[in-house]
């Protein structure tokens, strides 16, 4: 088994918590609920290489403004939009 170490912004980790809690009072009939580092890692461990590999390259694009492969006429930001005034 791997073990990381990741900074989550507060906004990222508050969701996580929010949910443990919730699921909590659902399974609270259980005797045993899931903690927000459980939902992290069930979270990446639901993803494979194309998964993620698929997830990086439409972000990037769309922070450089690159066209979506499976839609190569939509652009997140049209090429020039950096020059608009």
């Amino acid at each position: 088994m791997t073990h990381i170490t990741i900074a989550l912004p507060d906004d990222v980790a508050k969701q996580y918590y929010a949910a443990a809690e919730k699921l909590s009072s659902h399974l609270a009939v259980l005797g045993q609920t899931p903690d927000a580092q459980t939902l992290m890692r069930f979270t990446l461990s639901a993803y494979d290489a194309d998964d993620i590999t698929e997830s990086f390259d439409r972000t990037l694009r769309n922070l450089v403004g690159a066209p979506v492969p499976d839609e190569p006429d939509v652009w997140i930001f049209t090429p020039g939009f950096e020059k608009a005034p």
